[in-house]
């Protein structure tokens, strides 16, 4: 198990045997050694005090042991016997040191635990993964789905939103939610303002530790005497569903409404992926019409990096690249596109804005505490993908948002532009020590930035797209997954499109755009800047996409052959065919929290076949899909679940009753498989 360092890393010893408090009658033990603690009962929770330490267990007698984890492991071993305190139904306290206190919800099904200590830096507790299969609401660079305990290995990091490209070990991606859901019917959510740090099976001890942290890069207590608070909550349902339907309604508000609908109905066209950063006018004008030319339909087309005179200036290079942006923007316009650009939230130092943002008395940027506040604190430089020195515009100060905005919404008016793609927005970009101007709570630091960075740029309309989420699922906006290799498999490959997605919609981000068809196409040569997918990868990848919230081109199917751009038209043309489906979901969404993308276990969430499926995915209720993830597959294995299945891509249409394994369906090249549930058995 990992711990903290010796003075407060090994579990705490109790000399006086075993005591024990169940939550569920508010009884006092016969036990005479334990009439002094807190001995209470209420419920199907357990809190055992023995020789090795707390733990805790929750049980019944129709499904046994559901969860089981050990408290307060960071402690250190010298504390003696807990004390009863009042706060809570149990409360336990070891001096002035440490207070544990556990109630119940006031809807009954949740168990709600806090820690608060003093004087230490930490406390953690550790939850089993056993035989369980565990979801969790952070994106992932080896994302699976259920959580893997040898693939899914991490160390104790911060449970922040990051750039998980630039270290997939040290960084989440850019949607997370302190959120994990077990097939027993357990789900664990942590609040925000907590210092959270968590791992996965590190040191291989079957297990995964939440722990509060008075570290780096949170901002917890201003002198060592305020205590430091870990708290979370604990649901338990008859099943992984009906729990995760109950939890979603408390631990984050929805959308109110839904992002724009030919987002949804037709394809984005990105030059990212195709053309990098090596973008000009005449290049874009071509890339529209070569669109046109192969008879596809666009939702808009975006005119991704490079296009700006200096990063952070956010005007057009109007010298040889682009010459006439807004009479650029109008022949696309009057091709029936619509434009957006490509945004971020740096300034490199070398720009106009810079000199701009800096002579201000009111600072744009993320600050640096470790220069000298005369005024204010000096702007804290960072290292991103496109400059070596630049400032992050600090999204927690309403007078940079509006600094900020001003300068898009010029590009809007002058330009013509219709909206934006919002990139970064991540928390490993910030200065190594920072100040925020969002000053009320500093305990919500960092993660408030992410919260407000997306707030503010979804105030461009509901037809941009970001790719952070934290706390903002109430936003109705496209929510892309981090940047995709292309490659085929769990190492942020094709087979990550699902997964992601499923990740994504558990976390209450329905409004998912998938990342790029085919992949960003990352060379490792620096020599060369794109290298495209294979044909079939691409192909491969498409289907993949075809029944999900939105498609993304950037590599074009003109790069291949007339018999892949033909089969691209057909999908995209299916995939419009569904939209009013799609949009019909997205407003369920909005409504009860049902996901657009739902796992096949949401068909039966007791079969643990369909529990560890990651391959297959279904759109609403009905609809299932098994696309091919496989280099050089002609065939695959299908799991339908409970149910009269109609096969869509056999031209007979023949029917299935599930729960059944369809052993090696044929499914060459241009074969998407997927079912239509025609007959639902109740369970």
């Amino acid at each position: 198990m990992a711990r903290f360092p010796h003075s407060i890393a090994v579990p705490f010893v109790f000399l006086s045997g075993l005591c024990v408090a169940t939550l569920a009658t508010l009884a006092t033990l016969d036990d005479p050694s334990c009439r002094s603690k807190s001995s209470q009962t209420l419920d199907e929770l357990t809190l055992e005090v023995t020789s090795e330490g707390v733990s805790a267990t929750i049980s019944n007698q129709l499904d046994g042991e559901k969860l089981t984890w050990a408290l307060g492991t960071s402690l250190p071993r010298e504390l003696r016997d807990p004390e009863q305190c009042s706060s809570g139904n149990i409360c336990w306290q070891w001096g002035n040191l440490a207070r544990l206190s556990v109630d119940k919800s006031s809807d009954d099904q949740c168990y709600e635990v806090t820690w608060s200590v003093n004087q230490l830096s930490a406390t953690m507790d550790c939850f089993k993964i056993g035989d369980a299969k565990w979801f969790t609401g952070a994106e992932e660079y080896f994302q699976h789905f259920p959580m893997e305990p040898e693939q899914n290995k991490r160390p104790l990091v911060p449970f922040l939103p990051g750039d998980m490209l630039q270290n997939p070990l040290k960084y989440y991606g850019g949607v997370v939610e302190p959120y994990w859901l077990s097939s027993k019917g357990i789900a664990i959510s942590v609040p925000v303002g907590i210092p959270l740090f968590a791992n996965w099976n590190e040191d291989d001890t079957n297990e995964f530790c939440l722990a509060a942290k008075d570290e780096q890069p949170y901002n917890v207590r201003k002198n060592v005497d305020d205590p430091l608070i870990l708290k979370y909550s604990v649901c338990v349902g008859n099943d992984i569903k009906a729990v995760h339907e109950h939890t979603i309604q408390t631990v984050y508000v929805r959308a109110s409404s839904i992002p724009d609908t030919r987002m949804i109905t037709h394809p984005i066209w990105s030059t990212w992926a195709q053309y990098k950063a090596d973008i000009n006018e005449s290049t874009v004008l071509q890339f529209g019409n070569e669109i046109i030319n192969h008879g596809f339909e666009n939702s808009q087309l975006e005119i991704d990096d490079n296009w700006e005179s200096c990063y952070g200036d956010a005007t057009f290079s109007t010298d040889l690249k682009f010459p006439d942006p807004s009479g650029m923007v109008s022949d696309l316009k009057a091709k029936g596109f619509r434009v957006t650009l490509w945004i971020h939230p740096f300034v490199n130092i070398e720009c106009l804005s810079w000199t701009d943002a800096t002579s201000r008395a009111q600072p744009y940027f993320i600050q640096d505490t470790k220069t000298r506040p005369v005024l204010n604190h000096l702007p804290g430089l960072t290292y991103w993908w496109q400059g070596d020195l630049a400032g992050y515009v600090d999204f927690t100060n309403p007078t940079a948002v509006t600094w900020w905005g001003a300068r898009l919404e010029k590009l809007k008016t002058e330009v013509g532009i219709d909206s934006f793609k919002f990139d970064a927005g991540e928390i490993n970009w910030f200065p190594s020590s920072y100040r925020l101007g969002f000053e009320s709570d500093t305990s919500l630091w960092p993660g408030i930035f992410t919260t407000k960075y997306a707030e503010s740029v979804a105030n461009f309309g509901n037809q941009i797209e970001v790719r952070v989420g934290y706390k903002a699922q109430h936003l109705d906006i496209f929510v892309r997954m981090l940047d995709k290799d292309s490659k085929w498999g769990y190492d942020n490959g094709l087979k990550t499109m699902i997964t992601t997605l499923l990740q994504m919609n558990l976390a209450g981000y329905s409004f998912v755009l998938p990342d790029m068809i085919g992949g960003n196409g990352y060379s490792s040569d620096p020599l060369h800047q794109s290298e495209p997918p294979t044909k079939e990868l691409f192909v491969r990848w498409l289907q993949a996409n075809v029944f999900m919230p939105a498609l993304q081109f950037s590599f074009v199917p003109w790069i291949f052959d007339q018999e892949v751009v033909d089969y691209s038209r057909a999908m995209a043309e299916l995939h419009a065919s569904f939209a009013p489906k799609i949009v019909d979901l997205a407003n369920e969404y909005v409504l009860n929290g049902s996901p657009i993308n739902r796992p096949i276990w949401w068909v039966d969430p007791t079969d643990n076949i369909a529990l560890g499926i990651d391959s297959e995915f279904m759109l609403g209720d009905e609809l299932l899909v098994a696309p091919v993830l496989e280099e050089g597959a002609i065939s695959r294995d299908i799991y339908l679940p409970q149910g009269t299945w109609r096969d869509e891509a056999d031209p007979l249409h023949p029917v299935y009753e599930g729960p059944m394994w369809l052993d090696s369906y044929p499914a060459d090249l241009w074969t998407l498989p997927y079912f239509t549930l025609v007959s639902a058995e109740s369970k």
